[in-house]
Order: C-alpha cells, then structure tokens, then sequence
C-alpha cells in the first residue's frame, strides 16, 4: 500500500502495516491509516507485510501506533487504533519533515 498526500515528506519514516492474510480488520485500518496521513498532509509510503503478526498493526518506526507490545500469537486483533490516534500516534517532529 502506498499513500501518498499534499504536503511535506517523512523522509526514511518507516510505515508498516504487519498483517495476517484475509484478516477481515486490515481494510478498515488501511482507510483509516490514509485518512490520517491525509489529515496530516504527507506523503508517506505504507509497506503491507503479510506474516504471523498480530494483525492488522500499525507501525511507525517500529512503534505501535496504540503501545502494545507485538509478542503475542498472529491472530486478527479487535484494538485496532482510530484515525484519531494513528494521526495523534508517535510521528517525528514537523520540523523533521520535508516538503
């Protein structure tokens, strides 16, 4: 998946969306991931990973966009984060981003 929005870039941000294949949950988080980086006005690539994680996560930089750990079985999981807390989530500074 890949969003892309007017506005600055996040540079080498990685954006990565951990999922197990066919979870029922990954098209509603991947709306809200592109409504939130909209929202913020970015440009930034998302990288769908298909695996045994947790599914579906949202990592920014390696954080979970909620702060839960990513260490338990691969399943589909019901805390999916809003796009309020995904746009809230752990972004760099404005002042690390490039337009």
């Amino acid at each position: 998946m890949s969003v892309s929005s007017v506005g600055g870039s996040l540079g080498g941000l990685r954006i990565r969306f951990p999922r197990v294949p066919d979870c029922p949950l990954t098209g509603r988080l991947r709306t809200d991931v592109e409504r939130a980086v909209a929202t913020l006005g970015l440009s930034a690539p998302v990288v769908a990973i298909a695996g045994p994680y947790p599914s579906p996560t949202l990592l920014i930089d390696n954080l979970d966009v909620i702060g839960q750990p990513c260490d338990f079985d691969p399943a589909c999981r019901p805390d999916l984060p809003t796009t309020d807390e995904i746009v809230a989530g752990p972004w760099p500074p404005a002042t690390a981003w490039t337009s």
